[in-house]
């Protein structure tokens, strides 16, 4: 009797306590009524290739990548999976296993260590939510309490959606379907019963059982997840065998943005920010389709490889790094500083070889005060033979290097080699603005200096097209008018053509674009006049600041590749402006696109005066004098272009379209040394000069425009430049811009605005005008509108 009452003393003194107990800690508890509906954790933003399969980046937040699936969306071998080896009996209880944490006990006092966990699903849940991992008694109580609560609150697939998609799977992802891409390259409805039973087995303990770390462990605990299911009647001991037969196959590890679109990404990360600055993409599991086209953008680089590899080889722009006799500076030279001098970051200079390692693969250079290790493994576009260290730099050397990180004196800092130039790139789809591909510069990588977008640089002759497209539509000339190419001082500024080349006297103006002659731009700008052609480039998306000067006409102000490219895209889109994009959508989580707001196609040109420019253009290639004739009939379809040079070829341009795509290529060092010459330095003899080579943009800048524009094509069909209907044609003499007979020798079928072709008949061969006896340099001869 007495034990009766004690053994009832004892469970009712039990009773008050956890009374007393659950009384003190339950009114302080969160509420989880909303747990299930306000589920809105951080996703990883994913930017797609235009395709919407390539994955090009990902924005993410600091906690970790995760992206929310519906459970629906999870096969039922991941469930089972998880269920098997997390809480079996997760269908049946209500929150709590008492049987499962009585084994665990009963396990873990006769290991003598932790072995066993009884934690359910459901505590797992709260615990991720509501209170952390701290050992304490009053953790234990508030996770009991609260996992029953949210059993009454919500259902069994809402408790097992938030585990799949809240719980760490390791190396930063959360959730099952991060889990699933980042382990085995696929989404979760696409893994295998192997693949399921490794990611079910890694929450227990993400760093001790990822097979990235420790395949081993991987293994034993992916058996035991399948041991688990087979018991649990979920797979039968075939499917255990053979399940546990299969290797892990681990998908490449997944670079956050692949370096040949590095710029790319940035170029959208930007354009998401101007449009939607109050979208927080680290946090919303956005889906961003871009304009990129993979391909092509692999293409642009490897052209632009190719490109930079011919120029670097014409002019010794590659090691081995050598001493010069007297200290001499290897081309193309640049800044040199006094020994006390400390460099600043990202600049170039010219820095001394002072020992090299070929166990780490470095070279130390000394610039200015400053010590700095180049990296052979990021030299390798000098490097073609794959030298060691010793071999590639001789101690004493002189050469180029980028300061990338400065050190105090004593301390070693980062450098780069910076012995050839630089190249940009960009492709533009005319008929949607659309950048499909860019390239920023030679060496590829997340946040490196984007040339194609930053970079501002003269175009030289690469300009002139705004020039004439301007008086075209102005109609102050004609492709036929005739203007005289002889000196002519414009305050006090006396231009000269390229290379101090000879007058070609009265020319046409077809001719003097293709051959790019310079004192005809010129003349053409100063009939014009700057108003209209500054507001053109406006127009056509030029923003950087254009000086108001006649040496305009020359491209004497600077430009970025990206504001060139996409002004000559106007033209090969007959007029119509389209603002340049890297977007074709965003999507939110729930799939409801996001407005981009993108402006109409605006047109900014005549219909008749673009194509009457495009027409021009097509000279570039097709005039034997031309100067890109070297690459006439290379694409194999109607191309029109334009070569561009800056003094003493400090930049090389090449800018040209078809109807189908619209590509611009610049090259050039970035601190604005000149691209080099061939040919003998030391005689300036005038037939030693002849003899030298300048680099230009029809030398360096059209091999990487026509590989580009090549892989561009691939497939498409020949597409003409389609006649405007206020376009009309007629049989001209070029000699005098005049109608043409059937006497006349050289005529040629001329594109004019309706309304400007000429009305007057050249005079028969032979025949004498007044334009014959004239004393002066007349600068408008014939063939004006």
């Amino acid at each position: 009797m007495w034990s009766g009452i004690a053994l009832f003393v004892l469970l009712l003194a039990g009773a008050i306590t956890v009374a007393v107990i659950v009384n003190k800690y339950a009114d302080g508890l969160p509420s989880v009524d909303d747990l299930g509906k306000n589920y809105r954790p951080p996703q990883v933003t994913r930017i797609y290739a235009r395709d919407g399969r390539t994955v090009i980046g990902e924005i993410f937040a600091d906690e970790g990548r995760r992206t929310v699936v519906p459970l629906a969306a999870v096969p039922k071998v991941m469930i089972d999976a998880v269920i098997a080896a997390e809480d079996a009996n997760f269908r049946t209880h209500a929150g709590l296993d008492w049987l499962g944490m009585v084994r665990s006990l009963v396990v873990n006092v006769w290991k003598g260590y932790y072995a066993q966990g009884g934690s359910t699903i459901t505590q797992q849940v709260v615990r991720t939510f509501y209170l952390g991992r701290e050992k304490t008694l009053e953790r234990k109580v508030k996770e009991l309490l609260l996992a029953r609560r949210v059993e009454q609150h919500l259902s069994k697939d809402q408790i097992l959606s938030l585990y799949l998609n809240q719980i760490c799977f390791g190396h930063g992802r959360y959730g099952i379907e991060e889990a699933a891409r980042y382990y085995f390259g696929k989404g979760i409805a696409d893994v295998s019963l192997a693949e399921a039973a490794l990611l079910a087995a890694l929450p227990k303990g993400p760093a001790i059982y990822s097979p990235r770390v420790s395949p081993e462990k991987a293994i034993a605990r992916r058996h035991y997840v399948l041991r688990q299911m087979q018991r649990n009647g979920f797979i039968s001991e075939t499917q255990l065998r053979e399940a546990d037969a299969e290797p892990i196959r681990l998908a490449p590890e997944p670079e956050p943005t692949p370096a040949w679109a590095a710029e790319y990404v940035d170029a959208v990360r930007a354009e998401l920010r101007r449009r939607f600055g109050d979208v927080d993409l680290a946090r919303g599991g956005y889906r961003v389709i871009t304009a990129l086209d993979p391909a092509l953008q692999r293409d642009a680089r490897a052209a632009a490889r190719a490109g930079l590899s011919a120029l670097d080889e014409r002019h010794g722009y590659r090691g081995p790094l050598r001493r010069l006799p007297g200290g001499e500076v290897p081309a193309p030279g640049g800044e040199q500083l006094a020994r006390e001098e400390l460099p600043k970051p990202d600049r170039i200079y010219v820095g001394r070889v002072i020992e090299t390692d070929d166990g780490a693969g470095t070279i130390r250079f000394q610039v200015g005060a400053a010590l700095a290790d180049v990296r052979l493994s990021e030299a390798s576009r000098y490097n073609p033979d794959g030298l060691r260290a010793a071999r590639f730099a001789e101690v004493g050397a002189l050469a180029r290097v980028r300061m990338l990180d400065v050190k105090p004196r004593g301390q070693v800092g980062r450098a780069r080699l910076e012995l050839g130039p630089e190249a940009a790139a960009v492709a533009i789809d005319p008929a949607t603005g659309e950048v499909a591909a860019i390239v920023g510069g030679s060496i590829a990588g997340p946040g490196q200096f984007d040339r194609a977008l930053q970079a501002h640089r003269q175009p030289g002759s690469a300009f002139k097209p705004l020039v004439y497209l301007a008086a075209l539509q102005e109609r102050t000339i004609t492709a036929a008018t005739i203007v005289n190419d002889a000196p002519e001082v414009f305050g006090d500024w006396k231009p000269q053509n390229s290379g101090h080349s000879r007058f070609l006297g009265p020319i046409s103006v077809r001719t003097a674009l293709a051959r790019s002659v310079n004192i005809v731009a010129v003349k053409v700008l100063d009939k014009v006049g700057l108003g209209p052609v500054l507001r053109l480039a406006k127009a056509l998306g030029i923003e950087s600041p254009l000086r108001r000067e006649l040496t305009l006409a020359l491209g004497a102000s600077e430009v970025t590749p990206l504001e060139l490219t996409s002004a000559l895209a106007v033209v090969a889109a007959g007029g119509l402006r389209r603002e340049p994009t890297f977007l074709r959508e965003v999507r939110r989580p729930d799939g409801t696109l996001l407005p981009l707001a993108r402006p109409e196609a605006v047109r900014v040109v005549d219909a008749g005066a673009a194509h009457v420019l495009a027409d021009l253009m097509r000279s570039v290639f097709e005039d034997p004098h031309a100067t890109a004739y070297s690459a006439f009939g290379a694409l194999g379809r109607p191309a029109a272009g334009k070569t561009g040079t800056s003094t003493d070829a400090r930049d090389a341009w090449f800018v040209g379209f078809t109807p189908q795509w619209v590509a611009g290529v610049w090259v050039g060092f970035d601190d604005n040394r000149p691209l080099g010459t061939q040919g003998p330095e030391d005689d300036d003899s005038p037939a030693a000069r002849r003899s030298r080579t300048q680099e230009s943009g029809a030398r360096a800048a059209l091999p990487i425009w026509l590989d580009l524009m090549r892989a561009g094509h691939r497939g498409l069909p020949i597409q003409p430049f389609a006649r405007p209907a206020d376009v009309v044609t007629a049989l001209i003499d070029p000699a005098s811009g005049l109608l043409a007979t059937r006497s006349t020798p050289g005529a040629r079928e001329e594109v004019f605005l309706a309304g400007t072709a000429p009305t007057e008949t050249a005079p028969a061969p032979g025949v004498a005008t007044p334009s014959d006896f004239a004393l002066d340099d007349a600068e408008w001869i014939a063939g004006g509108p």
